[in-house]
C-alpha cells in the first residue's frame, strides 16, 4: 500500500481516508485501544518507533531526536511521517474498522 496517498503535499493527513465505525476521542480513552496501539507500535522497525516515541509521548524536540538517534532533521521527518502513516493503517485495519 502508498502511504503517500494519505497525505497532501505538505504532509498533512488528507481528509476521508478511513470511515471509522467508533469516534476516536472515546477510543483515546479505553484500554482495549491502547493494547492495539501498543500492538501496532511493536510491528514498527525500531528505528521509526524510536523517533515516533521521542516525539510523540517523551515530547522531545525534533533537534533532541536528531541528536538521539544520530539523524539529519530530513531524515527525522521521512521516518516520523512513515511511522505515522504505517499506525494509521495498522490502526484502521485492528482497531476503527474491526470495533463496531
Amino acid at each position: 500500500d502508498r502511504v503517500d496517498d494519505f497525505f497532501d503535499r505538505k504532509g498533512r493527513w488528507k481528509p476521508g481516508q478511513a470511515e471509522w465505525l467508533v469516534n476516536p476521542r472515546k477510543a483515546f480513552e479505553e484500554k482495549e485501544f491502547w493494547d492495539v496501539f501498543e500492538g501496532c507500535l511493536g510491528h514498527l522497525q525500531d528505528r521509526l518507533r524510536s523517533a515516533f516515541v521521542l516525539r510523540e509521548f517523551d515530547g522531545l524536540t525534533a533537534d533532541e531526536i536528531c541528536e538521539e538517534l544520530d539523524v539529519t532533521s530530513t531524515n527525522l521527518w521521512v521516518m516520523l511521517y512513515r511511522a505515522r502513516a504505517r499506525l494509521k493503517t495498522c490502526l484502521q485495519e485492528n482497531w476503527f474498522a474491526a470495533t463496531r
